[in-house]
């Protein structure tokens, strides 16, 4: 029988994911920063994973995790996060998407997918099985019991032929941080995720006109961390 690991709590206070998996029997990944409802205590849990040397509680705690991850035999993990950003909810990967993270993207009903850089993230530790669902807050469709639906009812194929519905392929090419767009004059405002940069836009941050890009994770006037993360569009998988 194949084994899925659903992984909530990561980050402290995105209590969908805490509730999704305890639902499911899943694992509970910062219980201090869970009490507390804080992101995270001491370094942030998903950029504490393969470090060299563990010194902070997260780091501590994430060499326990990998671990319980590596010795656990999963034949795919789930890592749950939301976001405050509106239009965020994508699927994210750290290697190219393959036949598991499509089959989990169907089976949960995700188009977006977004590869990113491994820093230290949970789903670095096993990254050809491992997928992190990004989930706006007030996104209808993935609601507690959704997610808990979907999850419960996810099985990995033994084959693994490719599913062939069409995705959407971004990739993430820089963190734009909110002085450079106050400096460069542009309206924070005028950024939509998932939606593309107008000619104007491109030409002020200094981009490639030929290419398609894409904000994620803006909150219009209050982008979080002082930044926001640029992607570029890949052609439509199938």
């Amino acid at each position: 029988m194949k084994r899925i690991g659903v992984i909530g709590g990561v980050h402290g206070d995105e209590p969908l994911g805490v509730a999704v998996a305890r639902e499911v029997g899943g694992i509970q990944a910062n219980p201090r920063a869970m009490r507390h409802k804080v992101r995270f205590t001491e370094t942030d849990l998903n950029r504490s994973f393969l470090v060299q040397i563990p010194i902070s509680y997260e780091e501590r705690l994430a060499t326990r995790l990998e671990r319980v991850i590596r010795r656990g035999h999963y034949d795919c993990i789930v890592d749950l996060h939301t976001t405050r950003a509106h239009n965020s909810t994508c699927a994210i990967v750290t290697t190219e998407p393959n036949a598991v993270h499509r089959h989990i993207m169907h089976h949960m009903g995700l188009k977006k997918i977004v590869i990113m850089p491994p820093s230290h993230a949970l789903i670095s530790v096993k990254p050809d099985v491992s997928l992190a669902l990004e989930i706006s807050h007030g996104d209808r469709t993935y609601t507690k019991s959704y997610l808990v639906n979907r999850l419960r009812t996810l099985t990995i194929p033994s084959s693994r032929n490719t599913n062939r519905e069409t995705i959407e392929i971004y990739r993430c090419v820089q963190h734009v941080h909110k002085k450079t767009i106050q400096r460069l004059r542009i309206p924070l405002r005028s950024f939509k995720n998932f939606v593309q940069l107008s000619v104007p836009q491109k030409k002020k941050l200094g981009l490639h006109s030929d290419t398609d890009y894409y904000p994620l994770f803006t909150k219009g006037v209050t982008i979080a961390d002082g930044a926001f993360t640029l992607l570029a569009a890949e052609k439509k998988g199938s």
